[in-house]
């Protein structure tokens, strides 16, 4: 035990001495020159005239020359040495970041089955009947232009638009409305009295891409640990989640999969995998792809609950069907085809992060890019993981009753800071953004444990002054390389 004790602390001083050398490469200079100056103020003391042979000074002066050219020699070379080292580690790891997409199938993970279209429509419909259905549902807009989808609650299972790139706004405004009422009150007893307004409706929300599940769970985590919110938990443990994965990146600019949010193993209940290509369904199943009739729309599917197996239980042989050892290998292949589709647009690794905005909280980056912002708030209302709110009672005019209510609020907003007296914490545009990018870059992920961007891109589409979280930590990253070397 003394053994390992020591190894331990002979370690931690390793590391600090890494540190040291390796954080501050001044160090090649200052430890040899102080070496140096010691050496000349010993001379100066010591410079007395031998009667033959050297003197002290000049002895001295011969050891104190050999060993700080030695010591510098020797920095240097292992200073160059671990630059070298780290930058081949770097390479090795796709430029410092480790593998970024976490493979579906990972720990024994295969689809449970495969269903058609028709038979998925079918039980969406079904469950429809027990439960508020909400999904992607594409509304025109300016003439000329593509529509848009938007999560909405829907009436006819016909208005899913499962296969949709991107929506506007994320699941997140379910399960956190933009404005609800907590409690209601009134005196007309003689005395206040509160009821509370919880929604529990049984809902399901269908289409759900992984990078909106990632941000489920952490809205899970903010909500749901310690001091739980009754309201936002109430929606959650009665929403069945019915989630779709992406082949390919949704729309330019994401940067899900440097975050590894562009797939998800958990936090559904039902993961839909879209397959129509190499999987065949229906009675085209046993062709050899040489008939006219063409291939049924079909989906892989994964079961993440018990509630999501019972749904989709077993039906028609030619709707429902369990996977066949080719069907694995095509979804092997799904997936690598699926790696290969996100290429790396962030330069840092997403795990450094933290230690990269820990460095640069007096970076000149962002009074250059606040002047640029409008502090519109926008980015904070397309956001699926903000949940930054207000609350304010509203009352009648004679204040015999009212109610509480809780609204969206978000930090780039002027007055988000704002306090009695006047003073606002973060009057400036500079500081509100740096406050947001160190919470969705570093702090969530210090209370909740789950990262506060998904890479979903939605609020460099909504900035009117095109200011992008990607490009503001890719700057940082290059400045803290300048830093370093």
């Amino acid at each position: 035990m003394r053994h390992s004790s020591d190894n331990s602390k002979q370690h931690r001083c390793g590391r600090v001495l890494s540190a040291l050398f390796l954080g501050h490469p001044q160090v090649l200079v200052t430890v040899p020159l102080s070496i140096g100056l010691l050496v000349h103020a010993i001379v100066r003391i010591l410079n007395r005239e031998p009667t033959h042979g050297w003197s002290p000074g000049e002895l001295v002066h011969c050891t104190g020359v050999v060993t700080a050219i030695s010591i510098f020699a020797t920095i240097s070379v292992w200073y160059m040495m671990m630059v070298i080292l780290g930058s081949l580690k770097r390479n090795e790891n796709g430029n410092g970041s480790e593998t970024k997409m976490e493979r579906p199938h990972m720990g024994g993970h295969r689809l449970d089955c495969i269903v058609s279209q028709a038979y998925l429509f079918e039980h969406i419909a079904e469950i429809a009947k027990s439960r508020r259905l909400v999904g992607p549902v594409a509304k025109p807009c300016m003439p000329g232009e593509s529509p848009q989808h938007f999560y909405e609650e829907i009436d006819d299972v016909k208005d899913l638009a499962l296969a949709f790139h991107f929506s506007v706004y994320s699941p997140k405004r379910v399960l956190l409305p933009a404005r609800e009422t907590l409690f209601q009150f009134d005196n007309a007893n003689g005395s206040f009295e509160a009821v509370s307004q919880i929604d529990d409706r049984p809902t399901a929300i269908v289409g759900v891409h992984p990078c909106d599940l990632h941000a489920i769970a952490m809205l899970d985590a903010a909500f749901g640990d310690g001091l739980s919110d009754s309201h936002y938990m109430a929606r959650r443990n009665n929403t069945f989640l019915v989630g779709v994965d992406c082949a390919h990146p949704c729309t330019a600019g994401v940067f899900c999969g440097d975050i590894g949010s562009n797939a998800a193993t958990t936090g559904f209940d039902v993961m839909l995998y879209p397959m129509g290509d190499v999987l065949k369904c229906g009675a085209s199943r046993g062709s050899n792809g040489n008939g006219a009739e063409a291939p049924e729309v079909c989906y892989g599917v994964m079961f993440g609950s018990d509630a999501g197996r019972a749904w989709l239980k077993g039906g028609h042989d030619d709707d429902y069907f369990l996977p066949e050892g080719s069907d694995n290998e095509k979804f092997d292949c799904y997936l690598e085809n699926k790696q290969q589709a996100f290429p790396r647009t962030l330069d840092p690794a997403w795990e450094d992060v933290p230690g990269i905005l820990d460095r640069s909280y007096d970076s000149l980056l962002w009074k250059a890019t606040g002047r640029r912002c409008y502090s519109c708030g926008s980015c904070n209302l397309v956001c699926p993981t903000c949940y930054c709110f207000d609350i304010q009672d509203e009352t009648d005019l004679g204040g015999a009753a009212g109610r509480r209510e809780r609204t969206w609020d978000g930090c780039m907003l002027r007055e988000f800071a704002a306090v009695a007296g006047g003073h606002n914490f973060r009057d400036a545009a500079a500081n509100r953004l740096r406050h947001r990018i160190y919470r969705k870059g570093k702090w969530i992920k210090e209370r909740t444990g789950h990262g506060g961007c998904v890479g979903c891109a939605r609020c460099d589409r909504a900035c009117t002054a095109q200011i992008s979280i990607k490009q503001i930590l890719n700057q940082l990253s290059e400045e803290a390389q300048h830093a370093r070397h």
